[in-house]
């Protein structure tokens, strides 16, 4: 079933619940519309701490299907968006590949990549965020993983115009529960 990841992983390494005064459909499509552009994006992304370092960062993103991940590209994003608009997708399982090369010149030496299972659960006026890390060196740690894609949900969502996403807590392995401006001090 797509969207759904039959071994998605009992133990998190971070759990967020984020409020939402958006329509949960509406909420949807405008994480689809980001992860399929995550895709296709060919600049590097713009991760702080990596740029001070010379690393260049970037996304691939899968949609779970039963036990694999399919590539999110333009055909599935259409198959994601009708099965939102048939009121499906209630939970959305997301496979991440964080590459990280160090550019010397023109050359570009890879470094080992991060890999992320995520669990989006969409209720009502709540969406919660379930992150594993799977393997590799976590360059990006899982509370930035979490940043990255509020911090990009909410620019999408106010560029059309709509509530943004409003941390209620986050929980991270390693850490105590943090809400609102605790966690942006991290």
């Amino acid at each position: 079933m797509i969207g759904i990841y039959d071994n998605f992983p009992e133990t998190q390494h971070g759990a967020v619940i984020f409020s939402c005064k958006t329509q949960i459909q509406e909420l949807k499509k405008t994480l689809l519309i980001f992860l399929q552009e995550l895709n296709e994006q060919i600049e590097h992304l713009e991760l702080p701490e990596f740029v001070k370092q010379n690393i260049h960062a970037k996304m691939d993103v899968g949609v779970a299907d039963g036990l694999t991940f399919d590539y999110f590209d333009s055909e599935c994003l259409k198959h994601c968006l009708r099965e939102v608009s048939n009121n499906a997708l209630s939970t959305l399982d997301l496979f991440f590949i964080v590459r990280y090369y160090i550019i010397n010149g023109v050359k570009r030496k890879p470094l080992k990549f991060d890999y992320y299972i995520t669990r989006f659960l969409f209720r009502e006026n709540t969406v919660e965020l379930l992150v594993y890390h799977d393997k590799g060196p976590r360059h990006l740690a899982v509370e930035e993983m979490v940043k990255f894609l509020f911090n990009n949900i909410n620019h999408k969502l106010l560029s059309k115009q709509m509530s943004p996403l409003i941390l209620i807590s986050i929980r991270t392995v390693g850490s105590n529960e943090l809400s609102g401006d605790d966690w942006l001090n991290l």
